[in-house]
């Protein structure tokens, strides 16, 4: 008997957990049946009649202030709502909100005018409209296009894009979606920005550089270098090509001549001697007393009697000495003497 009543208990206590809110009759496999009298049974659900001013069996038949009818349910209006109509939900909302399906949406505060189920329309002065939104028109910008962006810069700026930047002041024009087109007196152009052109240089060319030096210099790769003081003519983009008088030219550049050379040729050096010097490597050397014979770019070829030729200059012979060899030295000493290391002891 105490076991039937235990089981009993559960059970009550199990239906009673199970039992939706509001119903009072329930059938497995169907679900409620019958409902509370402050609930509408609906499609075998129990729903509160939250709203509802006037009801019958089947629900509600009107709704108070603040709802709206839609299936025999009263449906609570969305707060920014200012019109619902039955069957359909909201169909205006409230001053600075606006109407998509029937939700309302608060208007941009940057937005002047939104239509519903569109969105913002116009937005307030400062702003402009794109993909609905409103975005602060950039300070530098003269004028904006709905869903374009900026169309036109103030005074100093110039437009790539939708975006001002503002224009280089050694730039004397620039347009829209370019840059700098033309610069200031003293500046050239080139890649769209201004550079100062060189102090020395007497014509520059936009997109090029220097094209021509002041008197005393020459162009090489668009800049100005000083002419040398020696040098008497230079030509742009090789440099000088003609000495003064008393140098010649070597590389470019000017060498002063030596007083001993009787013939030059250029971007070689001296190449004949005045009498009592010898040539080498373009170069005049004065040939010594106890040398008998010279021969130019090598040097004394044979030596005065008491000389030894060594390396093509006259060494005095050792005293001591019976046989010299030319280019290693004494070789044979007089009698009386010993040889060591080319010396007579």
């Amino acid at each position: 008997m105490r076991t039937l009543i235990i089981i009993a208990s559960i059970s009550l206590i199990l239906s009673s957990t199970i039992m939706p809110e509001g119903c009072i009759k329930y059938k497995d496999e169907i679900g409620c049946t019958k409902c509370e009298k402050n609930y509408i049974l609906k499609n075998n659900e129990c729903f509160k009649a939250e709203g509802c001013f006037f009801k019958n069996e089947d629900g509600c038949t009107s709704c108070k202030m603040g709802y709206y009818l839609k299936d025999k349910l009263c449906l609570k209006m969305d707060e920014n709502c200012f019109t619902a109509k039955d069957d359909v939900g909201c169909v205006s909302c409230k001053i600075g909100y606006y109407l998509v399906g029937n939700k309302c949406f608060k208007k941009d505060e940057n937005c002047f005018t939104a239509k519903d189920n569109v969105g913002c329309v116009s937005c307030n002065i400062g702003y402009y409209l794109y993909n609905k939104n409103c975005y602060k028109k950039d300070p530098n910008c003269f004028s904006v296009k709905d869903e374009v962006g900026c169309v036109s810069c103030n005074v100093g700026y110039y437009l790539v894009g939708q975006q001002c930047y503002k224009k280089d002041p050694n730039c004397f024009t620039a347009k829209d979606n370019v840059g700098c087109v033309s610069c200031n007196i003293g500046y050239y152009l080139y890649n769209s920005q201004c550079y100062k052109k060189d102090e020395n240089c007497f014509t520059a060319k936009d997109n090029v550089g220097c094209v021509s030096c002041n008197i005393g210099y020459y162009l090489y790769n668009n800049q100005c270098f000083k002419k040398d003081e020696n040098c008497f003519t230079a030509k742009d983009n090789i440099g000088c090509v003609s000495c003064n008088i008393g140098y010649y030219l070597f590389q470019s550049r000017c060498f002063k001549k030596q007083d001993e050379c009787i013939s030059y040729s250029d971007n070689l050096g001296c190449t004949s001697c005045r009498y009592g010097y010898y040539l080498s490597q373009y170069y005049c050397y004065k040939k010594k007393d106890e040398c008998n014979d010279y021969i130019e770019n090598v040097g004394c070829i044979s030596c005065k009697f008491g000389y030894t030729l060594m390396y093509n200059a006259c060494i005095k012979s050792p005293e001591k000495c019976a046989l010299v060899k030319k280019d290693i030295g004494c070789v044979s000493c007089l009698p009386g003497y010993y040889l060591k290391n080319y010396e007579c002891y």
